[in-house]
């Protein structure tokens, strides 16, 4: 176990390569489903909108979480919502799982980089890179593999 912990911290492609396969799934099943334009655009903006909140942590938390709570109409309003996203996410939870999933390799990628002391720039386009191409190879594998 202490082997595998030390290759985890010693190699961080493999977390890349989690994120990768991730995206490459989403690229198939989409692809797979004939989904409409739309989801694609919707799915796109996902990938670009958690790229986003990865790497720039503070502004998102600063802008959206603490000047949005400050008052008793936007945290009413944010209880709400969360109510209602999570009836909406129990209920196609198969999907919500897919996106969870997008979350959660960003996030073990974006640990992972930070290692490398990039910019905040760098650290989005690095995510929303690997993003987009691993959805774009799923869609290729699609229509190149029988």
């Amino acid at each position: 176990m202490k082997k595998l912990i030390w290759l985890l911290k010693k190699n961080p492609y493999i977390s890349m390569a989690l994120m990768s396969m991730t995206h490459i799934n989403l690229g198939l099943i989409l692809s797979q489903s004939s989904a409409y334009w739309w989801q694609w655009g919707i799915t796109i903006l996902f990938i670009l909108i958690v790229a986003k909140i990865f790497a720039f942590p503070w502004f998102v938390v600063k802008t959206i979480v603490y000047d949005w709570l400050k008052s008793d109409v936007g945290s009413f309003f944010t209880a709400m919502v969360f109510s209602f996203f999570m009836i909406v996410i129990l209920s196609v939870f198969d999907v919500f799982s897919y996106g969870f999933l997008i979350i959660l390799t960003n996030a073990l990628v974006r640990l992972e980089i930070q290692d490398f002391r990039l910019t905040q720039f760098q650290e989005f386009f690095s995510l929303a890179t690997i993003g987009l191409v691993s959805l774009l190879m799923g869609v290729g594998m699609f229509y190149l593999l029988p």
